[in-house]
């Protein structure tokens, strides 16, 4: 089923939810892991070189650190849950226009599910962490290959005076006024089409729950539960 703004074009029976962890536990609990430490520099004369933000990350302790981690492990799991919850409200909406609100709301969670795991990995990198560094970057750059128009299509439905009126101030310029907008469904997902990018709501959720996965057993060694089948 295509609609445009709530019309339908024809009928359709909405399927399974389809969503990440619906698991309401913290990330966050039990033993601390173990974190190793956060600068082997070569003293004042680099500290000297370093940028405000790299000699505040290498002035904190190594349990500051760990306290860090795990509040942005705090943030990673509120929006894959969050995630999980909106792509199960888009893909079983109650109404039949339902899954075009849904649908924005769950773009929102996406990106900032990935901005607290961009977060987790520019927090790893200040400490020179590398051990968890390297598998949030590896992680981050997967998450973008399978879902490379999750931003764009967040930022235009987010801002879409600018893009209905064609601001010349919008960020993607390329974008013509009128928005074009329009929602595909069917028993397993919903597509969302905006500006001429296009956002498979089941697709993203699998792969938002694996970077998810990946974020917290990083930063923390916790799990969450798998994608909803």
């Amino acid at each position: 089923m295509t609609t445009f703004f709530g019309r339908s074009r024809q009928s359709t029976t909405q399927g399974a939810p389809c969503g990440a962890a619906t698991d309401r536990r913290t990330p966050c609990g039990g033993d601390r892991p173990s974190l190793p430490r956060t600068h082997q520099g070569g003293g004042d004369d680099e500290r000297r070189r370093l940028p405000p933000s790299d000699l505040a990350s290498i002035t904190m302790t190594d349990e500051e650190h760990l306290q860090q981690y795990q509040v942005i492990a705090g943030y990673v799991w509120r929006w894959q849950f969050a995630m999980g919850r909106q792509a199960e409200r888009t893909i079983d909406p109650a109404d039949t226009m339902s899954h075009e609100v849904e649908a924005h709301f769950f773009a929102i969670a996406l990106k900032n599910l990935r901005a607290s795991v961009e977060w987790a990995r520019d927090a790893c990198n200040g400490a020179r962490d590398g051990e968890r560094g390297g598998p949030l970057a590896k992680a981050l750059q997967e998450f973008d290959d399978a879902v490379p128009n999750a931003p764009d299509v967040r930022d235009i439905q987010e801002h879409f005076i600018a893009y209905e009126t064609g601001d010349k101030k919008r960020h993607l310029q390329h974008v013509p006024a009128p928005l074009a907008i329009w929602w595909e469904s069917d028993e397993t997902t919903v597509i969302v089409n905006v500006g001429g990018y296009r956002l498979d709501v089941k697709h993203a959720a699998d792969a938002a729950h694996t970077l998810a996965q990946k974020a917290l057993e990083a930063l923390t060694g916790a799990t969450v539960r798998p994608a909803l089948a």
